[in-house]
């Protein structure tokens, strides 16, 4: 610095030169750094692992299930699927119609009451109440050809949850096996031939909700098994009206092996 006796510089002492205040800040910054670095140096040091330490870590068993099946040379398009009975249990039920939730990009839904089928929607479409998407149960056709709801009315209410076995499923119009009302889709249901085990099932909530549902599987002295099933249903809903639904479901069905064939007989 001009005009100014040299000073001796110590190893922790600098050079300051009234008026200039940028040297003072440039040597604070420059402390600063060197700590920086001096710190981060030994915070790396001790978290380096020491190589006579064991650092295994054993961590406890997850077990994963699932169902793994292979449509390749089967499926005519990657829009096929199936659901099978461990996906189903994995899932509850607020309404019986969304077993076909398990349909990629299905929604079901209801509207101002439980006693009719419910509203649909898959790929954009709104399938009003089973328009364009065709359910069988074993091979029978649900949807009605003519109803007050449109054509295709679909109602999956006499349904059992508990009695499906699997879902297949296919989306789009590139197969004909779904016939009329298949424009957006298809799901085919199948039940149990044999239940593995009884059940019964009591559920209750509120606004005056009360379900009991209750099956067996039965060997017939003449071969054959059949299977029986009883649902009882009452709610009124939230509404200022009670809706006062009462539902009373009921299924047999009877399969014997016959032969090369079978013989399945079913009343729901």
């Amino acid at each position: 610095c001009r005009g100014l006796e040299p000073q001796p510089v110590s190893a922790m002492t600098f050079p300051f030169c009234p008026g200039r205040p940028l040297v003072r800040r440039t040597t604070a910054l420059l402390l600063a750094a060197v700590g920086v670095s001096m710190l981060s140096q030994s915070i790396c040091a001790a978290a380096e692992p020491d190589p006579d330490e064991d650092e295994t870590v054993e961590l406890d068993e997850v077990v994963v299930e699932g169902r793994g099946e292979n449509f390749i040379g089967r499926a005519r398009s990657g829009s096929e699927g199936a659901a099978g009975r461990l996906q189903l249990e994995m899932r509850p039920f607020l309404r019986t119609g969304e077993i076909v939730e398990h349909v990629p990009g299905m929604i079901v839904t209801q509207h101002s009451g439980t006693g009719k089928a419910n509203q649909y929607f898959l790929r954009g479409f709104n399938l009003d109440h089973g328009t364009d998407f065709a359910a069988d149960l074993e091979g029978m056709p649900l949807n009605m050809r003519s109803h007050g709801h449109g054509q295709g009315y679909l109602d999956l209410n006499p349904i059992m949850p508990e009695l499906v076995r699997r879902l297949d499923y296919s989306k789009g119009v590139h197969d004909v096996v779904g016939g009329d009302f298949s424009a957006a889709g298809r799901a085919s249901i199948r039940l149990y031939d044999e239940l593995p085990s009884g059940f019964l099932s009591v559920g209750v909530g509120e606004d005056n909700f009360l379900r009991v549902a209750a099956g067996e599987s039965f060997h017939a002295q003449a071969g054959g098994v059949l299977t029986a099933a009883l649902e009882l249903q009452r709610y009124d809903g939230p509404w200022v009206r009670p809706e006062d639904l009462e539902k009373l479901n009921g299924v047999l069905r009877f399969v014997k092996e016959a032969g090369s064939g079978r013989i399945s007989l079913l009343a729901t």
